[in-house]
């Protein structure tokens, strides 16, 4: 587990709310940790699954949980989050964490999570907003070019501004939002956690914003400022919660649009 991300989990599960007995979903479960941990709250009487559209993770995922307490009470599924295979109200609560900025259609991953979820469940998702991202360095202008490139690597870099939009188009109901602000003061651990993308620099330098020499620049100046103890980065991942209306208030898309 990630030390920089235990913070930002924390305060997921706190808003998720889960108590025993509860059926949760974790949609984009990686190697299955957080369910894993879900599945210590739900109790034997609860389950937790995780889905993934990676099988290898997803492999990982089963194999991690086989010889622990919770392996009777957490499962993994190979499964596309823009068609989840269960049915509607399937779940107590659903969550999703830095996912959406992974794929192309986020409201339709929203649309299915709050499908499968019981009217009155819980809703929470958390993800980056790469527009906020902010690194000291005396090159300003190739740092902007930089942030906005990395959020142009990403297939939707700013997934995080547009929660609270997609939650009331989804007409949930106690939507609150919190914004985790996450600080780097260690250039290595800033490359290795937020920019453990495949072919970084190529790829940024493909957006067009920056040139090669002029990263190499920046990139040069960021490891000097770690090298005298004065590197700064920070940027925010958006948390936003919702609950599913009860029955009597929640209209299907259809009845909406035939009384509009």
């Amino acid at each position: 587990l990630a030390k920089f991300a235990v913070p930002l989990k924390s305060r997921i599960d706190k808003r998720l709310k889960i108590g025993v007995g509860d059926r949760v979903l974790d949609v984009g479960c990686g190697t299955g940790l957080d369910a894993l941990l879900l599945a210590r709250v739900v109790g034997d009487g609860g389950i937790v699954i995780g889905i993934d559209y990676d099988e290898e993770l997803v492999a990982r995922a089963r194999l991690r949980a086989a010889n622990t307490e919770q392996s009777g009470r957490v499962g993994y599924l190979r499964a596309d989050a823009g068609s989840i295979p269960f049915a509607d109200g399937a779940f107590d609560a659903c969550r999703c964490e830095r996912l959406l900025q992974h794929c192309p259609d986020g409201a339709r991953i929203l649309s299915e999570m709050v499908r499968v979820t019981k009217n009155g469940g819980r809703i929470v998702v958390a993800d980056t907003d790469w527009g906020t991202l902010s690194i000291d360095t005396p090159h300003v202008e190739i740092e902007r070019g930089v942030v906005r490139s990395l959020a142009g690597v990403f297939l939707d870099g700013y997934a995080g501004r547009k929660l609270f939009g997609r939650m009331k188009e989804q007409r949930l109901e106690k939507i609150a939002i919190d914004v985790w602000t996450v600080i780097w003061k260690d250039f290595h651990e800033f490359r290795t956690t937020s920019l453990a993308v495949e072919d970084i620099e190529r790829k940024i330098v493909n957006q067009g914003l920056v040139s090669s020499s002029e990263l190499n620049l920046f990139w040069e100046s960021l490891e000097r400022a770690h090298q005298r103890g004065a590197f700064f980065a920070s940027g925010s991942v958006v948390i936003v919660v919702g609950s599913k209306p009860p029955a009597r208030n929640r209209k299907s898309p259809a009845a909406r649009g035939a009384r509009e």
